[in-house]
């Protein structure tokens, strides 16, 4: 499990590449770059927080 996150979408895109991970015991982090299907070659990245504070 990471504790500590620190993510510049210069340095990886994720395009065409869904991430999901766990940050620390509550943050469930997911990343995506977009589709270069759809025309996307760049840093366009989305970025989408989980919390969960009852931890189920």
């Amino acid at each position: 499990m990471v504790k500590k996150l620190n993510w510049v979408g210069s340095k990886k895109h994720f395009v065409d590449e869904i991430s999901v991970m766990t940050v620390g015991e509550k943050v469930v982090l997911g990343r995506f770059g977009g589709n270069s299907t759809a025309g996307q070659y760049k840093n366009e990245d989305g970025c989408l927080i989980w919390c969960d504070d009852k931890q189920d």
